[in-house]
């Protein structure tokens, strides 16, 4: 099951929809023209891509989700968060989640964001740097693969 669960997170696909196109981030890969289109999105520094959807990896009905989605926004939009929709999928398009990509937030808001709506990681990086799995969970240290000694685990 560990192995499985960290193969889907850093094979899936990370989709940010930056206004005049939608790029994609995978875990690992720099790619320079989506920092650019990030820049002329708003960001700064530093993104993350969140999901409210599915959480604990338990697929919930579409109207859960949709739920789960408005009051992330609405979270979002209380606190003054810039955000971009952000959308995830699998390597083969399966287990779609839409979410949002969060600009030049501290991790550790990212993490309890991430925590609240119950979800096991997210991704994030640094305009100039490859994005990587953040776990936001204790649970992952116990687990017998030193395969995510890469990945960091936050614990706020």
């Amino acid at each position: 099951m560990w192995t499985s669960l960290e193969t889907a997170f850093r094979t899936a696909r990370y989709y940010i929809d930056c206004g005049e196109r939608a790029v994609e981030r995978r875990i690992g890969i720099v790619d320079p023209k989506a920092d650019a289109a990030l820049r002329r999105a708003g960001c700064r520094r530093s993104w993350a891509v969140i999901t409210p959807c599915n959480p604990g990896c338990r697929r919930l009905r579409d109207a859960e989700n949709a739920q789960r989605l408005r009051r992330l926004y609405s979270e979002l939009a209380r606190r003054g968060y810039c955000h971009r929709p952000a959308f995830n999928c699998a390597a083969d398009g399966s287990w779609p989640e839409p979410g949002v990509c969060l600009f030049d937030i501290e991790h550790r808001t990212v993490v309890q964001l991430a925590r609240r709506f119950r979800q096991l990681a997210y991704v994030a990086g640094r305009l100039g740097s490859a994005p990587a799995l953040y776990w936001t969970q204790a649970w992952w240290i116990a687990r017998p693969s030193s395969a995510h000694q890469d990945a960091a685990l936050i614990n706020t």
